[in-house]
């Protein structure tokens, strides 16, 4: 009864907030009014994906993860601005996700570096 509650209010909500935002006359919609129905309509059309960790619990419920994984790259761009070539940006960012992975299956990263550097690259194991 929880979820199916809580699937019903987010109905709801998105229902009110597409008639919060209808259509304007004789014009098109301005940037604002562009931006909050487009989000609304993105939360109906994509309502399985809003919704998701509700109803599958190993999905996280924020994507604060993927932000963290992004900040990194972020900050180098602050301090140096830029990479000095191509193939550099891709070994950052190869190094990266290598060590983020590692992490997230809750494996020390310096040990998992070691074991690459020794030939013995650490994998995730295989989903079935």
């Amino acid at each position: 009864p929880l979820l199916e509650t809580f699937l019903a209010r987010y109905d709801t909500v998105v229902e009110q907030g597409l008639s919060a935002n209808p259509a304007p006359l004789n014009r098109e919609r301005d940037y604002l009014e562009r931006k909050s129905y487009n989000l609304v309509a993105a939360l109906k059309k994509l309502k399985p994906e809003a919704t998701r960790f509700a109803t599958d619990l190993r999905v996280p419920m924020t994507n604060n993860l993927a932000e963290r994984d992004v900040r990194m790259l972020k900050l180098h761009s602050k301090i140096s601005s830029c990479f000095q070539s191509d193939d550099g940006a891709r070994n950052f960012a190869t190094i990266r996700s290598y060590i983020s992975t590692v992490r997230k299956h809750k494996v020390n990263a310096l040990e998992a570096l070691a074991m690459l550097f020794r030939g013995d690259a650490w994998m995730p194991p295989n989903i079935t």
